[in-house]
């Protein structure tokens, strides 16, 4: 058989009904198809991994397709799953020919041109694996760089600790990590910190001294005020109009400081702490954090959950303590999630970065341990 297809491993999405999944490149046995699973809600391959002829949840076998007599290959194969799986799900194909030569070849004796074709075939098969892991799965320099920069890295102990950088030729170098984030996770941080300003901070800076008052001086009944406040376009003045004794008073209160407002921006000039609202233990069912209780909060992780975005736009920090009956999270409704994969054990503590917008929300998890 020739081998002349390009080969890449296969990806499809699951829905739920179908369990059927192509290999339309050549294999010598169903050992040479590696079937993997992945969550995309969870960003990681299910546990334990798909296994050939099992009779788990995730597991397969394999259909093989026509074969060849004179090299024994088969064309193509046939992945069926024991249990069809959702569109949450990435049912994964790959071809894992082994790169050994198991064809032995004697002195004198006649050509044996299966085995060679078999083992031109194999190595073929070996290489097309090679190219496509190095030409999908790695990052490259582009070969109009020549050799002007360098690519090896550091030893061990000099990039310990660093994050990996380029240097102004392009070459790889190191930096130390205090200068400058070095996830997401920390770049979110500095946005729900930014963001931790809640109600009660916005509240203590509105509590503003009063100045001067000016009551007019045909004002027969002062403490007759009644009417409706309303707010000046610079966002310092308040106005009140009163009806008195006929005529058609005015009340000025000038405030000393600024009055943060939804309709008017504000320059903040001093810095304010947020408590973390305690959102108790989850032990069931699904959690959706609710910003107005404060945008910091915590919670005791007592029991398998779910874990779902607000429904405004928000950005919230939330530290999850497991206790010892903790059960596994999984998310819902998230546009996208990253991160640390989340453990059962008892002490252990992640925080979780959420922030929701136009865009779509997005959830960080960060392991405390």
């Amino acid at each position: 058989m020739t081998v002349t297809a390009s080969y890449s491993p296969l990806y499809t999405a699951g829905d739920g009904v179908t369990t059927s999944f192509a290999a339309s490149w050549p294999v010598f046995a169903s050992t040479d198809i590696k079937v993997d699973v992945y969550d995309t809600s969870l960003g990681s391959l299910v546990s334990p991994a798909p296994v050939l002829n099992g009779g788990g949840t995730y597991d397969y076998t394999v259909t093989l397709g026509s074969q060849d007599t004179n090299t024994g290959e088969y064309a193509s194969a046939t992945v069926v799953l024991n249990t069809a799986v959702s569109s949450r799900y990435r049912v994964i194909r790959r071809r894992q020919v082994a790169a050994q030569q198991p064809s032995q070849f004697r002195n004198n004796e006649l050509f044996p041109a299966p085995a060679v074709e078999q083992f031109g075939d194999r190595l073929a098969m070996a290489l097309q694996q090679s190219n496509s892991d190095a030409s999908l799965f790695s990052i490259r320099i582009p070969f109009t760089d020549g050799l002007n920069a360098s690519v090896t890295l550091p030893s061990a102990e000099l990039r310990a600790d660093t994050l990996m950088a380029f240097d102004g030729a392009g070459g790889v170098t190191t930096i130390p990590t205090t200068s400058q984030s070095a996830t997401s996770a920390q770049a979110a941080a500095s946005v729900a910190a930014a963001a931790a300003v809640t109600a009660q901070a916005a509240a203590s800076l509105a509590v503003a001294s009063v100045g001067a008052v000016k009551v007019s001086a045909n004002d027969a009944t002062p403490g007759d005020i009644e009417a409706k406040l309303l707010v000046a376009s610079t966002g310092s003045l308040l106005s009140l109009s009163t009806q008195n004794d006929g005529g058609n008073e005015t009340r000025t209160v000038t405030l000393a400081a600024t009055v943060i407002s939804s309709a008017a921006t504000a320059s903040l000039t001093a810095g304010y702490i947020a408590g973390s609202y305690d959102a108790g233990t989850k032990s069931s069912g699904t959690f959706t954090p609710d910003p107005t209780q404060r945008n910091i909060q915590h919670y005791t992780n007592g029991g398998a959950h779910t874990l779902a975005p607000p429904s405004s736009s928000c950005s919230m920090v939330i530290d999850m303590t497991n206790n010892g009956s903790a059960g596994a999270v999984t998310t819902s409704g998230f546009t996208k999630v990253t991160g640390d994969t989340l453990t059962t054990t008892n002490g252990h503590k992640f925080r979780f970065y959420i922030t929701v917008g136009n865009g779509g929300s997005h959830l960080h998890k960060q392991a405390l341990q």
